[in-house]
């Protein structure tokens, strides 16, 4: 029994590498020739009596095997700290002999007596606690091989800094795509308010300009009106029949949801379109110019109707269209091709001022909704080059250019009203002759009461007079475009747009035209001029403007 126990000491001896006497047995453990099983083995069957794998406390913890580097002449050891050796690949997945890995249980471990033996199993214990604990933990990292570095070959530091830098970028392009994700999916917290009123200031200016227009169609007109209709109140009457009728259209109309506009878009358009096509062939011819429809007891303007339609389907495009319109096919393209047909057919009416600023609000609406500004501007040259065009073809058109450049060499005709306008500026002098007292209204000066009634304004309140005639329809264009600055969507702000600058053209052209700053056309002053169906429709464009006032938006 004695001899047993001593051989099985023999045998622990050498699996720790050292003797029963306490000595080192170098080159034993991790060289390739040792098998512990063989010797555990043999042991075993010195004895004859006990197995080993029947005890117990010898199935503590299997023996790791130790391997050597293929890419290295020396042997790795597990460190005690918990790490591995770095430069050092895990071949198998982890530290043990892959037959211990699928069954730890079958090779145990033998304990010693011998006080040498027992030192050294400790140590032994000791190290292989220290180390299994890391290979485990190290097993997937291990496992996948770093970009760069090839399977079986040795990582050196400078490959673990080149890991960590391509990691590190990998997280920071992936942390922007995320962000960029969440940024692009997160709404954007549009609230539309209804106000508890319309626009207050637009509407006080809308009524202002209103009263004083139709006081002056009464002082402009009466001497006209007596002299022709033995009525002096002949247009006066009319007026205010027709601006009552646009108070109760803006009324109402400033009382609709503005998003029912975008729906009604394509039949006011088509509508209109039509009405425009029909005027060559059924319309009614006054002065020369056939550009009025004449449906029972209205007369009706379709040019007029026609600058409310063009701006509604240019606000509706430009809103289905608004991440395109930088493209030259969708923003210059297709606008003008549109543009450009409803000119055309205006042109055939031989209303050279309508088709000039139909052309203008097209490009300025499709300008403000972010149409590229280089082929802008090239169209606009070719706009005025088809304007010259015209000017050269149609011969009422180059008249009227001929005797604006020379007035006074044909004063008692073609030059006549243009004369005769300048006559009444200069005359009102400073503060003017007072209202009702303008000479030119009795017979000298043509269409006082309409186109060139601004001249009577300056005869009467003189340059005062004039100045603030101006100063309130800037105040309007002004609050017309705050209110579109505030309009709750792409559709609405561009309608409200396209109105004013329509507004805001009509002046500029009409007090050219009064000032000879520009050939003689037939374009009214917005409010004041006398018409009954260029007077509604205003109302009613003021109206929508007065809808869309009751809508903002607050973004957070």
């Amino acid at each position: 029994m004695n001899s047993s126990m001593q051989q099985r000491s023999q045998a622990a001896g050498r699996t720790n590498g050292t003797s029963t006497n306490g000595t080192s047995t170098k080159g034993t453990v991790g060289t390739p020739d040792y098998d512990p099983r063989a010797a555990i083995r043999g042991a075993a069957g010195a004895s004859g009596k006990a197995s080993v794998s029947a005890d117990p406390a010898l199935r503590r913890r299997p023996i790791p095997r130790q391997t050597r580097n293929p890419g290295s002449a020396q042997t790795q050891r597990p460190q005690r700290n918990g790490s591995q050796a770095p430069g050092t690949p895990n071949i198998h997945g982890s530290g043990q002999n892959p037959r211990q890995m699928q069954n730890p249980n079958s090779h145990p471990q033998q304990r010693t007596s011998a006080p040498g033996g027992q030192s050294s199993q400790k140590n032994g214990a000791a190290s292989v606690r220290g180390g299994a604990a890391p290979v485990r933990g190290g097993t997937a990292a291990a496992s996948a091989p770093t970009a760069g570095t090839a399977p079986g070959v040795a990582r050196t530091p400078k490959d673990d800094s080149e890991a960590r830098r391509v990691r590190a970028e990998q997280l920071r392009k992936n942390e922007q795509r995320r962000a960029a994700k969440e940024k692009e999916d997160e709404p954007v917290e549009t609230l539309i308010r209804l106000r508890g009123n319309v626009d207050r200031p637009f509407l006080v200016l809308v009524i202002i300009l209103v009263c004083l227009g139709s006081a002056m169609v009464f002082s402009s007109s009466y001497a006209y009106a007596e002299y022709h209709f033995d009525d002096s109140l002949y247009f006066i009457r009319s007026q205010l029949q027709w601006a009552a009728l646009g108070f109760v259209a803006m009324i109402v109309v400033m009382q609709f949801d503005y998003r029912w506009f975008q729906k009604l878009t394509m039949p006011a358009f088509f509508g209109t379109s039509f009405l425009l096509a029909l005027v060559p062939f059924i319309g009614k011819t006054v002065k020369g110019a056939k550009r009025w429809i004449v449906l029972g007891p209205i007369q009706i303007q379709p040019s007029e109707m026609m600058k409310l339609a063009l701006v509604m389907v240019l606000a509706l495009y430009v809103s289905a269209s608004r991440g395109q319109m930088k493209t030259f096919r969708r923003g210059i393209f297709y606008p003008y091709l549109l543009i450009g047909a409803v000119c055309f057919v205006t042109a055939l009416e031989k209303h050279l001022s309508a088709t000039m600023i139909l052309l203008m609000i097209g490009t300025m609406v499709i300008f403000i909704g972010g149409a590229p500004v280089k082929p802008i501007a090239i169209a606009v040259g070719s706009g005025a080059g088809v304007v010259g065009l015209l000017i050269l073809i149609f011969d009422y058109a180059r008249k009227r250019v001929q005797f604006w450049l020379q007035p006074e060499t044909d004063p008692a005709s073609s030059g006549y009203q243009l004369l005769q306008s300048l006559y009444a500026i200069g005359s009102g002098g400073f503060l003017g002759v007072g209202l009702g007292n303008s000479r030119q209204k009795y017979l000298y000066l043509p269409e006082a009461q309409n186109d060139f009634i601004y001249a009577v304004i300056c005869e009467e309140f003189g340059m005062v007079g004039a100045v603030a005639v101006i100063i309130l329809f800037a105040l309007l264009l002004w609050r017309g475009y705050v209110i579109a600055s505030h309009a709750p969507d792409t559709y609405s702000s561009l309608l409200v747009m396209g109105i004013i600058t329509q507004v805001a053209l009509q002046c500029i052209m009409n007090i050219a035209v009064v000032t000879g700053s520009m050939p003689v056309t037939g374009v009214s002053l917005p409010f004041f001029s006398y018409g009954g169906s260029s007077l509604v429709m205003l109302m009613f464009e003021m109206g929508m403007i007065l809808a869309v006032s009751r809508y903002s938006y607050q973004q957070s």
